[in-house]
């Protein structure tokens, strides 16, 4: 190596050198802004995930849930159609036995049932 390129090195100044080279061509590229707000966008979804995963929990909750008071409202009407019914055949059955025959007379009692 000629001397006076030799002369103008300094060894331990040639890492320091590089490396704050090399940081700064690094941040140049943008590549930690860009982990940093991928960073955000993870912890964004992360805690989006968590309250669907609560929404969804509320939802299908089988004893209180959506689904479990949709299907009850759904078999509400049934079961009251289903008592009527019974009403109406206790009331016939009653009637029978009361010799109450024609329909008018039935109608009446069946009013005041």
């Amino acid at each position: 190596m000629p001397t006076e390129l030799e002369t103008g090195l300094d060894p331990p100044q040639i890492p320091k050198m590089l490396g704050g080279s090399l940081r700064q061509c690094f941040h140049q590229t943008g590549l930690p802004d860009t982990a940093s707000a991928l960073d955000q966008s993870c912890a964004e979804v992360n805690s989006v995930q968590k309250q669907l995963v609560n929404v969804l929990r509320e939802v299908a909750h089988p004893d209180i849930g959506v689904i479990a008071k949709v299907g009850s409202a759904n078999d509400s009407p049934l079961r009251s159609m289903t008592t009527r019914a019974q009403q109406m055949d206790d009331f016939l059955v009653k009637a029978g036995k009361a010799g109450l025959g024609d329909l008018a007379t039935c109608r009446t009692h069946w009013m005041a049932f």
